[in-house]
């Protein structure tokens, strides 16, 4: 079985920098972007949570087939 590996960050966290920094870094992701979460609090999970685009990518990742 094979996981669906995707990555969101706002380009204003250091962390994330480089943008494609995480699928340069590492074999197997899915997607990886970056996307304005916030001006000041882009760390807060929430922030992330409620983004549109974290749930069109929710909405689109395929689905594990047999998964409880």
């Amino acid at each position: 079985m094979r996981w669906w590996w995707g990555s969101g960050a706002d380009p204003g966290d250091i962390v994330a920098i480089p943008k494609g920094g995480i699928s340069r870094t590492f074999t197997g992701v899915d997607s990886d972007e970056h996307t304005v979460i916030g001006a000041f609090d882009f760390h807060l999970a929430r922030n992330y949570l409620a983004h549109p685009r974290l749930g069109e990518i929710l909405r689109d990742t395929p689905r594990q087939r047999g998964r409880t």
